[in-house]
């Protein structure tokens, strides 16, 4: 296997990860509960992400460079709870997104790239 192939499997995006970009692809910035409710409400209760999911999977997406994160700037007595950290994904993401939904329609399974769902 070449190494340009080894780097491209390595940025393929898993379910998840695919998941996540479309919730954010709009160029909206979202948060974690934001970004599962979306998901969740796309797919019509079908696909429910737990924090211990979302979490890594973010973190990822960030070391690939794919979503870029900040923290939010409202102030303790503004929000319940911990402090909101927002993603928003990168023009990078928006390629290996494409990228992934191009491969699985053209070249494995093209029946069923039509029903996947944009988040």
């Amino acid at each position: 296997m070449s190494k340009n192939t080894t780097s491209n499997i390595k940025n393929l995006l898993s379910d998840l990860e695919e998941l996540i970009i479309s919730a954010l692809r709009n160029g909206e910035e979202l948060y974690g509960l934001e970004i599962t409710k979306k998901i969740e409400s796309k797919t019509e209760g079908e696909i429910k992400i737990g924090f211990g999911s979302l979490y890594p999977a973010l973190r990822r997406l960030e070391s690939k460079k794919f979503v870029e994160a900040r923290w939010g700037e409202d102030l303790p007595e503004e929000r319940e709870g911990a402090r909101r950290r927002y993603y928003k994904v990168t023009a990078e993401g928006l390629n290996a997104y494409q990228r992934k939904r191009s491969i699985f329609k053209k070249d494995i399974h093209p029946e069923t790239s039509e029903g996947l769902p944009n988040v």
